[in-house]
């Protein structure tokens, strides 16, 4: 094996380690009820891992935590449009890790 490719397989398996403790730390939050910050955390983790950038979701389950934690509970109308959210960001995660679905449903399920 080429120095080269040795090195893109290490960058490789660090990734996946990094991929795997985030996952650990996403399930984690779901199991103690952290709903909220599951979703902020695994909004970050797909932009830190994909090449696509997106800001919206991480911006908008950060505003619904914010809200829920104002109002000491999550109102139903909240609770609606974070399912919408949940939609379209599991698409977009889907999409992301499109090469490699076994990513994106554990990131899924770890929700």
């Amino acid at each position: 094996m080429r120095i080269d490719q040795r090195i893109d397989q290490h960058l490789k398996e660090s990734k996946m380690g990094e991929l795997d403790a985030a996952v650990k730390r996403i399930e984690k939050m779901t199991s103690k009820n952290d709903h909220d910050g599951a979703r902020i955390a695994a909004a970050e983790l797909v932009n830190k891992f994909s090449s696509f950038k997106s800001k919206v979701f991480l911006a908008a389950y950060t505003g619904v935590r914010d809200i829920h934690v104002a109002e000491g509970n999550l109102p139903a109308s909240l609770l609606k449009y974070r399912d919408e959210l949940d939609k379209r960001f599991y698409g977009f995660v889907k999409t992301t890790f499109e090469e490699d679905t076994s990513i994106s449903d554990r990131i899924i399920g770890a929700l």
